[in-house]
């Protein structure tokens, strides 16, 4: 845990993002690692949908940034 006395200025990215959250400024940002075959434009609203009805952020769901990864290139299991 990192801990200052306030004197100093707290430039650690927890302090950071600590203080960002504390503010109101903080965009999770989801996203979805699949494989090509998946169409990501149907995840991307899915995801989002399911971040707003969690109620852990903003209604209108401002403060969420969803993003789709498809990739050509994986192993499943055993098989490749």
């Amino acid at each position: 845990m990192i801990r200052h006395t306030g004197r100093q200025k707290c430039t650690s990215k927890i302090c950071s993002v600590s203080r960002a959250m504390s503010q109101g400024q903080f965009m999770p940002h989801c996203i979805i690692e699949h494989s090509e075959t998946i169409n990501g434009h149907i995840l991307i609203p899915l995801v989002f949908v399911g971040a707003v009805n969690s109620k852990l952020f903003d209604v209108t769901g401002n403060d969420i940034k969803v993003r789709a990864l498809p990739f050509d290139k994986y192993q499943t299991g055993s098989q490749i």
